[in-house]
């Protein structure tokens, strides 16, 4: 049985394609997070982080199709990683949106963020959520 089940397990592992990366400092928020992505079920390996940095790292050895990224957090804010994400020509990221309790006028204050970058207030509602990583595989996949 236990043969079975690992056999299985690795054929679903083979079946993801796609990795999504959040960023978020509050361990409430990354539970919570991890907590719908295993409801939805969405075909996906979800990484989670806890600063910019770790962000980083994680974008270059899975490669996520999106990263959902908070602005405010301590060591490497969104904003740096952002920053570096977008000027580093050998790493794509296909889609990054941020999820944050920061103003727009807060968000300017600190040098903005990229056009192309939606911005979400905290707490994004869940539906929408879905929505952007579903939107997000389907454009992946073409």
């Amino acid at each position: 049985d236990a043969m079975l089940a690992g056999q299985r397990s690795s054929m679903e592992e083979r079946a993801v394609t796609h990795s999504v990366l959040i960023v978020e400092d509050e361990p409430v928020q990354r539970e919570m997070y991890r907590l719908k992505f295993a409801e939805w079920a969405l075909p996906v390996n979800l990484y989670l982080a806890q600063d910019g940095f770790d962000g980083l790292v994680m974008v270059g050895k899975y490669a996520p199709v999106l990263v959902i990224a908070d602005l405010s957090m301590p060591g490497m804010d969104g904003f740096e990683m952002i920053r570096r994400l977008t000027r580093n020509t050998e790493i794509s990221v296909p889609a990054i949106i941020v999820v944050t309790a920061l103003a727009a006028p807060e968000i300017e204050a600190h040098g903005g963020l990229p056009a192309d970058i939606p911005v979400y207030s905290k707490p994004i509602p869940l539906g929408v959520l879905k929505h952007i990583v579903e939107r997000t595989l389907r454009q992946s996949a073409r």
